[in-house]
């Protein structure tokens, strides 16, 4: 039975972070001595990340260095889709990127929300605007008008 690309690649994923474990732990032996693994991660630990979202002039908020908004993002992974799913959908995304929008949506969880409902409300009052300011009247048969007889 064949595996599912999504299956060999997890299978991947595990093995290199089994490997790159082993390897550090190695390491970490060798160069600190006594020293435990834990010790020597903690060593270099990022205590902070730079989340890559950037506010745009007209309130947007986007993935930096892209047009993808993080609306799009959340969207998608509220549908179920995962990271690597989501940056297959957005090429200009790098995966890391992804996992960051992700993280800060699930850590800032109310405020994104009252964002995004905000920008809901935003889309249906210009919405609102733009269909009252067309007329919309006889506007299927302008449209046939404009067909080739046949």
């Amino acid at each position: 039975m064949r595996r599912s690309a999504r299956s060999t690649r997890s299978v991947l994923i595990h093995s290199l972070y089994v490997t790159f474990n082993r390897a550090l732990s190695a390491f970490a032996v060798r160069i600190l001595g006594t020293m435990r693994y834990t010790d020597a991660v903690m060593i270099e630990l990022q205590t902070t990340q730079t989340v890559p979202l950037e506010l745009t002039d007209d309130g947007v908020i986007r993935v930096a260095g892209s047009r993808v908004t993080l609306d799009s993002v959340v969207h998608h992974f509220k549908l179920g889709a995962t990271a690597e799913e989501i940056a297959q959908k957005f090429p200009s995304l790098r995966l890391v990127d992804v996992y960051a929008a992700i993280t800060y949506y699930l850590g800032h969880r109310e405020a994104v929300e009252s964002y995004l409902q905000a920008r809901d409300k935003d889309a249906a009052e210009l919405r609102r605007v733009i269909e009252a300011n067309q007329d919309t009247s006889g506007i299927r048969e302008r449209l046939l008008a404009r067909l080739p007889s046949r």
